[in-house]
């Protein structure tokens, strides 16, 4: 018990400290979408976008930069959701057509959200809705089950039209990195 409550106070003092990324109500500057993950597959996706916070809370680390964080996280920061509800891959699915984005602070979000990472590279992981459902987060992590995780430089990012970026990859995408490699995953996707 004692230890979860000095997890807890760490958690709040690092959030506190972190600042950049997070919303601060006496700060004239609010948040605003850095960039965009559209699904236009023909199922409900969870995307997790690997970054800020995940990389400084012990509990929340990335064991590496390519697999997923040991807790899912949401990027949104929406007043109206309760703090256990931000770890619930579940409330945060993407249906076909809609859009997942991760926030930053309004001036210049994207170089913010850059200056912000750990490494160069924002990676996004797509899981399969049906996955999230089925399976525990602690499964899905043992066994690495996602759809495809793109790994977005800036410049990647950049190239899409309004910070756009579409799941299923596309052709444009073919020389960006993600695991799968691009043609396993079209191979999935083709009609």
């Amino acid at each position: 018990m004692k230890k979860k409550y000095i997890r807890f106070t760490a958690l709040i003092f690092m959030l506190m400290s972190l600042g950049s990324c997070f919303y601060d109500e006496e700060s004239p500057v609010g948040l605003e979408s850095a960039a965009y993950l559209e699904n236009k597959s023909e199922h409900g996706i969870v995307v997790c976008w690997n970054y800020c916070f995940s990389y400084y809370i012990p509990d929340l680390i990335a064991r590496t930069d390519t697999l997923l964080p040991a807790q899912y996280y949401s990027s949104s920061f929406e007043e109206e959701l309760d703090s256990a509800a931000y770890y619930n891959p579940l409330l945060f699915i993407v249906e076909p057509g809609d859009k997942s984005y991760v926030e930053c602070i309004e001036y210049d979000p994207l170089d913010r959200l850059f200056a912000d990472l750990p490494h160069d590279t924002l990676s996004v992981f797509v899981l399969h809705a049906d996955t999230v459902r089925q399976y525990s987060w602690e499964r899905i992590c043992a066994d690495n089950n996602i759809v495809v995780r793109y790994d977005l430089s800036k410049n990647d990012v950049l190239s899409f039209k309004n910070h756009i970026v579409p799941f299923p990859p596309t052709e444009a995408m073919r020389d960006m990195k993600m695991w799968p490699p691009y043609e396993e995953v079209r191979k999935r996707y083709e009609k």
